[in-house]
């Protein structure tokens, strides 16, 4: 085989095992499937598993138990019958609240970009327009704050909800 084919080969499997190494330890972290205890640090960034500690305000990292790859695909094929479940609380998750202030975000937005239109239009057909010019782009650049603001707000409730189901 010529030399340049199986380097790439080469370089393609290890970059695929080490895709499926990370996933492994991920998943066996998230199982409290570890070896040893918290080793705490300052430094976040430093370390493959690290997670935050809220009641010690710390960084730490833990190191997951070592297993061969039929283990791991054995302990995969358990952990689909709880995935199952925590994927029928995604849907039980109540954000009608949420849904009713996008779509109201959604309506104030289309109203005041149609009032803008009406606005730029009096201010071409009035001889002293610049008036409604500038209330329109006012009105225009402040509706568009406003529901980005409402987008962010949405989002940041959305995800306290999924977060709030998965600690439940």
């Amino acid at each position: 085989m010529n030399e340049k084919a199986q380097k790439f080969i080469d370089e393609a499997k290890a970059a695929q095992r080490a895709k499926f190494e990370l996933e492994r330890d991920e998943l066996l972290v998230e199982l409290g499937l570890i070896e040893g205890d918290r080793v705490y640090s300052d430094d976040a960034f430093n370390h493959r598993h690290r997670q935050y500690d809220v009641d010690k305000r710390m960084w730490y990292y833990v190191e997951p138990i070592s297993v061969t790859d039929e283990e791991f695909e054995e302990i995969k094929k358990w952990n689909k019958s709880t995935e199952s479940t925590e994927s029928t609380k995604e849907h039980l998750i109540d954000n009608d609240a949420e849904k009713f202030l996008g779509v109201c975000n959604t309506i104030f937005l289309v109203i005041c970009i149609i009032a803008t239109i009406v606005l730029l239009i009096t201010a071409m057909s009035v001889y002293n327009g610049g008036v409604y010019l500038v209330i329109g782009l006012a009105l225009l650049f402040i509706s568009l704050i406003f529901w980005a603001s409402a987008k962010v707000v949405l989002n940041i409730s959305n995800n306290l909800h999924r977060i709030n189901s998965k600690i439940k």
